[in-house]
């Protein structure tokens, strides 16, 4: 059977502002997003078949940050069981970036850059936000390794003929995005009113072959003359 394999998406970031007794803004007080849910492969005794296998398997999405400098909550991890004797080879991997990509490529370059800051960013309804604010933010975005990284590593395959004792990864939840916080630069006057989005980990298809192993039992011997 052909599964496909995504982790869960990483939680928004908050964009918030603690009070002030002048009754404007105070300091950033957005609370950060919580990673997704990985997805483990184990072996159960009790299984014959791979009927109990979802063909779509996604992880659960990290809580989003709120304001007062509450994080998300993380979600649970996810585990796929399988009977001894299957196969796991991957076939196929996709980046996010390179569907994103595919999707904007014939789109103005206003729309595109209006959607990639929609992408990428939550904003405080308050104030406007100019284009170094938005390059300051991504700057720390990538600093920080809080962008989409690209599936590099040699193709996944396993083949399973003895039990599994400790929880193999598939694939790992993506990242939560960072409070506006993180982004405030204490040199200006003016507090940051952005806070940034979960990353969306990447989309595996597995194959998965479960091998039947039938019984040879010698019943006699044949007489000799």
């Amino acid at each position: 059977m052909t599964v496909t394999i995504r982790g869960g998406k990483g939680g928004s970031g908050s964009s918030a502002f603690a009070g002030s007794r002048s009754g404007g803004l105070g300091p950033p007080s957005g609370g950060d997003g919580a990673s997704g849910s990985s997805i483990y492969l184990m072996t159960s005794p009790h299984l014959s078949d791979l009927s109990s296998v979802g063909k779509r398997i996604i992880g659960l999405q990290g809580g989003n940050g709120s304001g007062s400098w509450k994080h998300g909550k993380r979600s649970l991890d996810m585990t796929i069981k399988v009977p001894i004797g299957t196969v796991v080879r991957e076939i196929k991997r996709e980046d996010e970036t390179e569907r994103w990509d595919a999707d904007v490529k014939d789109l103005p370059r206003e729309e595109r850059t209006r959607r990639w800051r929609e992408r990428w960013f939550v904003k405080h309804p308050s104030g406007e936000i100019s284009d170094p604010d938005y390059h300051h933010a991504f700057d720390i975005l990538d600093r920080k390794g809080h962008l989409e990284q690209p599936a590099t590593g040699d193709s996944f395959y396993m083949d399973i003929t003895s039990p599994i004792t400790k929880p193999i990864l598939l694939t790992r939840g993506g990242k939560g995005g960072l409070g506006n916080p993180h982004f405030h630069v204490p040199a200006t006057l003016t507090p940051s009113r952005l806070a940034s989005r979960g990353v969306q980990p990447p989309t595996y298809t597995f194959e998965l072959e479960l091998k039947l192993l039938a019984d040879v039992g010698l019943v006699g011997f044949p007489k000799c003359r």
